[in-house]
């Protein structure tokens, strides 16, 4: 959720103690707070107070994002026996 608010110019609260985003952390639309209640409210008053005016981290905007890890996860696993005969066939066409 952390990267979405971020890309649509959504501030974020991530109740929480470490996030595996720093990247919203450093661009301003994320808070982390932790899960005490004055904590939570007081990162809830910072980011609504902010005008949403990051610019999202380019590795969030690049295009084709899906169709290049499909790309590296085929291509660095090994294929099974029927996939080979598939591709095998495929190549005598």
């Amino acid at each position: 959720m952390q990267e979405e608010a971020c890309i649509f110019g959504v501030p974020n609260v991530t109740i929480r103690d470490v996030t595996e985003r720093p990247e919203t952390l450093d661009g301003g639309s994320n808070v982390l707070c932790g899960a005490m209640p004055e904590d939570v409210l007081r990162a809830v008053r910072i980011v609504t107070a902010q005008s949403g005016r990051w610019k999202p981290p380019g590795e969030y905007l690049a295009p084709a994002v899906a169709e290049t890890v499909c790309r590296i996860v085929l291509g660095y696993r090994m294929a099974d026996a029927a996939e080979m005969q598939w591709a095998q066939k495929m190549r005598r066409l």
